[in-house]
Parts: structure tokens; sequence; C-alpha cells
């Protein structure tokens, strides 16, 4: 695993192309979670008493997770950097992490309450809802589509999961 940057920890957040640690002083990631195997929730119809029969699935929306400590030398700039924090929950931005930085996912930003207070900090935690749960590479393809006596061929592209 190669870090975009050592400076920060491996589950730091991007939002937008700007990691929060840099957008927000006193910020910084703990961890983050909800960026595994998502699992696809299946729907069955029960006919009879044996077993049932495959009716359809679907992978459900996923939530992404971070975790977070805020601090500062004095209870203003906490107050000063909270709300920068909070300026941060919008609708419909692109997330990436520091340990995962060619891909990316699409998603709504909640920041919650801060679960623990230590004077002029906060440990807290961020929640991404992304109703979209699969996430896409941000490498560019460039394809020349080539003409094959007078007629031009088809591409097939498998993405393998990203």
């Amino acid at each position: 695993m190669s870090l975009e940057r050592s400076d920060l920890t491996a589950s730091a957040v991007k939002i937008n192309g700007s990691y929060i640690e840099d957008l927000v002083n006193g910020f910084t990631t703990l961890s983050s979670t909800g960026r595994e195997a998502l699992a696809k929730e299946i729907t069955t119809n029960s006919f009879s008493n044996n077993g049932s029969t495959f009716f359809n699935s679907r992978y459900p929306e996923r939530t992404i997770t971070v975790k977070y400590i805020l601090g500062a030398n004095n209870r203003a700039d906490y107050l000063t950097n909270y709300q920068k924090l909070m300026s941060l929950s919008q609708n419909n931005v692109d997330i990436q992490c520091n340990d995962d930085s060619t891909k990316f996912y699409n998603g709504s930003i909640t920041i919650n309450e801060p679960e623990e207070r230590l004077g002029n900090a906060a440990v807290g935690t961020i929640n991404i809802l992304c109703t979209n749960p699969f996430k896409y590479s941000t490498d560019v393809k460039t394809v020349i589509n080539p003409v094959v006596d007078g007629n031009t061929a088809t591409f097939t592209f498998n993405y393998a999961g990203t």
C-alpha cells in the first residue's frame, strides 16, 4: 500500500480534491470504515415449505464513517475550527482516501455531534452516505477507435470492479 501523502494517516480523506486536514486546522483522521466489501441484498420468494426462489439482488447504499480528533490551543480557536469542519457538510462530493487515491466515491456528508470532548479538543465522526455504493477509478483511459475494412471496431471495457 502506498500513500499519496506520508504526512497524513492512511485513512485521511479528501473531499473534492482537498484533504480535510488541509481545510480544517487541528483536524486529524483517526480511521475510516465502510470502504470494505459490500454484501448484496438478496430477495427471495417462498412459494412452498421447501426453500425459496431467487427474485432479485442489489447492492445497498454505503456509509463511510470517518473518525477524527479536532483540537486547538484555546477554546476560541477550537470553535473556529469546528465551524470550519461543519461547513464541509455538503451533498454530491467526491471522496478519496490517502491509501487508495486512484479511486473515489461520491456521497453526501453529515457531521455528527462530537462523541467525546477533551478540553480544547473533541473526538467525533463524519458520515458520508454514498447512495451509489461503488467506487470509481480516477485513471482516464484514451482509446482510438480503429477502422477495419471500412467498419469501426467495438470496444468492451472490463473495469474489474472500479
